[in-house]
């Protein structure tokens, strides 16, 4: 006798079926999207490797193909060979500022403090502007515990400069530790005044509030941090490793960009305009919305001409 779930029964190996041919469909797509993608990373890479061999061994002798070589080690995540080339370029041309910068920014995540403080230091002497090395030494002087002494050092440097809220963020910390808590309390103010969502800042802002016995405002920037960071979490969690294959061609596609505007700008100054509107062009195809290549590449076209 037939029951009622019979026909249901028939129905369903059917219904999974068709699932896993969806399932089956998912995956292949979803495999080939990352297989695009790493396949797009890959060449990028050898555009970039390419260009800023050939800069090279074209001006072998040049601190600016130096620095590209560096720069190009560097952006790919090869701080290792990055830094023979900056220590060559420097050797050929000691003032050079963004090499001795980045020397600094390898140090401090190598996570020796004292060579990022030298080389910051040169850099300070060298007439960079704050906002560019600030950062980098106050936060290699609190690694070391010596907040005190960066601040005293810096107190001239720093009037009337306008900092990124990440180096007014440093500043707070730096005061907290020193337990000049109003001071802090308006270096954190001036971070969520042009970050409004910086989580640390808020934490900042209530620990100071609370030192300074300003309890309903403690109170109030407790709160806020405490949304912020559930926030935080929540972004966390929803990243999935799409999210971060996407993220990471970005990064590729970043570097790649920077490489090829170098190069175009290193080949413009030896007078080599068809070389250096070719670089302009690959960067146009990687990034068509910025005013400043387009403009580069129609200054290099007319002049090759």
């Amino acid at each position: 006798m037939k029951t009622f779930f019979q026909p249901l029964l028939q129905v369903r190996p059917l219904a999974l079926c068709f699932f896993s041919l969806l399932c089956l469909e998912f995956i292949q797509l979803f495999g080939q999207a990352v297989k695009d993608v790493e396949t797009e990373a890959l060449g990028l890479k050898e555009t970039a490797n390419r260009i800023a061999e050939t800069i090279q061994s074209r001006y072998p002798e040049d601190p600016l193909s130096m620095m590209l070589m560096a720069s190009l080690h560097y952006n790919q995540g090869q701080s290792n060979q990055a830094m023979p080339w900056l220590e060559k370029a420097l050797e050929r041309q000691p003032k050079m500022v963004d090499a001795l910068l980045m020397l600094a920014k390898i140090a401090r995540e190598k996570g020796d403090s004292e060579s990022c403080i030298g080389y910051c230091r040169k850099a300070m002497v060298l007439g960079a502007p704050p906002p560019v090395w600030f950062e980098m030494m106050m936060g290699a002087h609190m690694d070391v515990g010596k907040a005190a002494d960066i601040l005293a050092e810096l107190e001239g440097q720093l009037e009337g400069v306008t900092l990124p809220p990440d180096a007014e963020y440093i500043l707070g910390t730096a005061r907290m530790q020193l337990r000049q808590f109003q001071r802090a309390k308006d270096h954190f103010l001036r971070v969520v005044h042009f970050m409004p969502n910086h989580t640390q800042a808020y934490f900042g802002l209530f620990m100071a509030s609370q030192r300074l016995g300003q309890a309903q405002e403690a109170a109030s920037f407790q709160k806020t941090f405490a949304q912020l960071e559930s926030n935080d979490r929540q972004r966390m969690m929803e990243n999935n490793r799409k999210e971060e294959e996407l993220s990471g061609l970005d990064l590729v596609r970043d570097s790649t960009l920077k490489t090829l505007m170098a190069a175009g700008q290193i080949f413009q100054g030896k007078q080599s305009h068809k070389e250096a509107a070719d670089c302009y062009q690959k960067a146009i195809e990687l990034d068509p919305r910025t005013l400043s290549i387009c403009l580069a590449y129609e200054a290099s076209l007319v002049a090759s001409k």
